[in-house]
């Protein structure tokens, strides 16, 4: 898992500094903060995992804010990002319980919803 995560580290970097196009920029480093958050989760970093996860929809949000018409993608960004958050908590003996997971469950499922019912505005 240390070479995925240094890949990923490495990804990030790179996205932050290649894309012109702002919205493309920030969807890919969104993705890549969920993929590093998942692979810390799994690996049983789980502060770190929580602040990639964290930063990973505090991105999708800024840009859902900025262009509309990414709030679909932005908003499977922050479904996830809950998610996986839910997994973190339900896992972590440390900081983590099982109240924290279920509330990050049920807004998972709350903007799973949403996004099924086509509320695709701006978060």
């Amino acid at each position: 898992a240390g070479d995925q995560i240094e890949e990923a580290e490495c990804l990030l970097k790179a996205a932050l500094k290649w894309h012109q196009d702002s919205g493309i920029r920030d969807l890919l480093t969104s993705h890549i903060y969920h993929w590093l958050g998942v692979v810390k989760v799994k690996t049983e970093f789980f502060s770190e995992a929580r602040e990639n996860l964290t930063e990973s929809m505090n991105v999708a949000i800024e840009l859902a804010e900025r262009k509309p018409d990414q709030a679909h993608l932005c908003q499977g960004m922050e479904m996830g990002a809950h998610y996986q958050l839910g997994h973190c908590d339900r896992q972590d003996p440390k900081d983590g319980s099982v109240e924290k997971a279920l509330e990050h469950y049920a807004e998972s499922l709350t903007i799973s919803r949403k996004r099924q019912q086509g509320q695709f505005m701006a978060m």
